[in-house]
């Protein structure tokens, strides 16, 4: 124990009968699963050993239990500083607004209707996007990595989608069932100027699907952290995520 207390990294990750206190504690009960929470540990650089994520677990058990009490248990072992509950998170609302002049969100002109009549936006209460497009609408080298339901071709994204990755799955097809995800990406890409859809906030930066969230919408804390370690790793620097969820998680 005291070896692994020792551990920087980069050597393979410890099983559970090296721990042994953790071992002797859920001996009488059925662990389905002891590994790494982040990625490719032993690759690490010190970007990752600086926030310490080569030190998450992921524990997981067969039979359901009292969070609160396994959490003592496990917190009394010297070796454990933090034990967690892994969250489900679910896709937010997305609106479907087919044509610019209703996205308000660029250009708040005071367009947005209340359900009862009249106009209820505020002007200027926008993003600005319109006055950042005389600057730049972006690079094909600039990637926006969506963390979603996946991301499928279409017109409004033509040739800007990049290869991805399905953590959900576990395969290389981040396809989106759900729909969800390919509307964040127009969202943020999707083509502008172009008489068609809507116009996406960086409309000639690239796409990178991640599918983080199942065909139902719904993921979890434990795929989504190890999905963005994964991708920050990548050289990625802008990660985009439209999901949201109750329970604070480190």
């Amino acid at each position: 124990e005291d070896t692994f207390a020792s551990k920087l990294g980069k050597e393979a990750p410890i099983e559970l009968k090296q721990l042994r206190s953790l071992s002797d504690l859920v001996s009488n009960l059925t662990v389905l699963e002891f590994k790494t929470l982040f990625l490719n540990t032993e690759e690490f650089d010190e970007s990752e050993y600086k926030h310490s994520l080569h030190h998450y677990y992921i524990l997981k058990f067969e039979e359901e239990l009292d969070f609160s009490r396994i959490k003592n248990h496990l917190e009394s072992i010297m070796q454990i500083e933090l034990v967690e509950p892994i969250y489900i998170k679910k896709a937010n609302l997305v609106p479907n607004d087919d044509y610019y002049p209703d996205q308000w969100a660029h250009d708040n002109n005071g367009q947005a209707s209340s359900s009862y009549g009249g106009d209820v936006g505020i002007n200027d209460a926008d993003t600005d996007t319109d006055l950042a497009w005389d600057v730049t609408t972006g690079d094909s080298d600039i990637i926006i990595a969506i963390l979603d339901t996946g991301v499928n071709e279409h017109s409004e994204l033509q040739g800007r989608l990049v290869p991805g990755y399905d953590y959900v799955y576990n395969d290389d097809d981040p396809n989106d069932v759900q729909g969800h995800g390919t509307s964040c990406a127009g969202i943020a890409a999707a083509k502008g100027n172009n008489n068609a859809g809507i116009a996406g906030v960086c409309w000639d930066c690239s796409v990178m699907p991640v599918k983080v969230l199942g065909d139902d919408g719904y993921g979890d804390d434990a795929t989504i952290g190890a999905a963005i370690q994964q991708t920050a790793s990548e050289g990625v620097q802008i990660i985009s995520m439209s999901l949201g969820g109750g329970g604070y998680n480190s």
